[in-house]
């Protein structure tokens, strides 16, 4: 159990390290998502989320979010908390707000 909360630990900074680099703001490249892992991916929907003022953002409103990036099968708007919404658009994911 320890050495399994030594490797978490050292992959937990990592990701946060690498969520860093992302740029801030109001919206996110989709090819740019879709081209990260899985788990990175999902970390960084989850902060731009929270970034942007939807503070009850958790596995289920990510995976919403995440939703979007199938242009195939998917949604092209998705409803969050607080009556915002996230859309993707010419390659573009952003937020709408009431």
């Amino acid at each position: 159990i320890l050495r399994a909360a030594a490797i978490l630990s050292a992959e937990e900074d990592w990701m946060g390290s690498e969520t860093d680099k992302l740029p801030p703001g109001d919206e996110m490249s989709a090819p740019a998502l879709t081209a990260m892992p899985l788990a990175l991916r999902r970390r960084a929907v989850r902060r731009w989320l929270l970034e942007n003022g939807i503070s009850e953002a958790g596995f289920a409103e990510t995976e919403r979010v995440l939703s979007l990036l199938d242009v195939e099968r998917g949604p092209a708007k998705v409803n969050l908390p607080g009556g915002c919404h996230a859309r993707r658009r010419t390659g573009k994911i952003f937020l709408e707000r009431p």
